[in-house]
């Protein structure tokens, strides 16, 4: 039997398991899930995150457990290879969407489920302007993705009182279709000084 870890931590995590759970959780991971991965308490877990939170190296805390009947999906290697504008990019010309809809295309693919802060956060960061919105722009938002998606058979679905995900179908399809649009972009190479 493994040797759970039970005392929290008092300092700043500097060790290869916060590393770990630090990276999980930018990931989307749930808390308890990368409890159980990592064979430590949740409490510590929750602590590390903490630290990463007041450190910058986070947003948020993520979500305590997976919603039932959901499981991570990871994102795809060709997609983290690509830069943030060229996937933006393949999202508006391959689905013929605006750039709204495609930042919150690439947030849904991005986790298992979105709650509505993540997907406002990550509209924040993409706007050009200033200004703060409220978190109801992504009701409106979702709303003429999804009319725009239907043609194609993508769905987003609604977890009530978690957030949003895609379809196992739609994610593979809409990663399968990116793949192919991106193979035809060449990505230039930073030049060695």
């Amino acid at each position: 039997m493994s040797q759970v870890e039970t005392e929290p931590c008092s300092v700043a995590p500097a060790n290869d398991l916060a590393s770990r759970a630090i990276a999980l959780a930018d990931e989307g991971v749930p808390i308890k899930a990368i409890a159980r991965s990592l064979n430590i308490s949740a409490a510590n877990v929750y602590e590390y995150i903490q630290f990463a939170i007041a450190d910058g190296r986070l947003l948020e805390v993520p979500r305590d457990d997976w919603p039932p009947h959901t499981r991570m999906q990871r994102t795809p290697q060709f997609m983290k290879m690509l830069p943030e504008e060229v996937r933006l990019f393949s999202c508006m010309n391959l689905f013929k969407i605006p750039r709204t809809q495609a930042v919150l295309l690439l947030a849904l693919l991005s986790r298992p489920y979105a709650p509505r802060e993540f997907l406002h956060s990550a509209l924040q960061r993409n706007r050009k302007s200033e200004e703060e919105t409220s978190v109801k722009m992504i009701d409106v938002v979702l709303c003429n993705l999804r009319r725009k998606l239907r043609g194609l058979s993508i769905e987003i679905e609604t977890i009530w009182g978690v957030g949003y995900r895609l379809t196992e179908v739609s994610r593979d399809a809409i990663n399968n279709a990116l793949e192919h649009h991106v193979r035809g972009i060449v990505v230039p190479e930073k030049e060695a000084a």
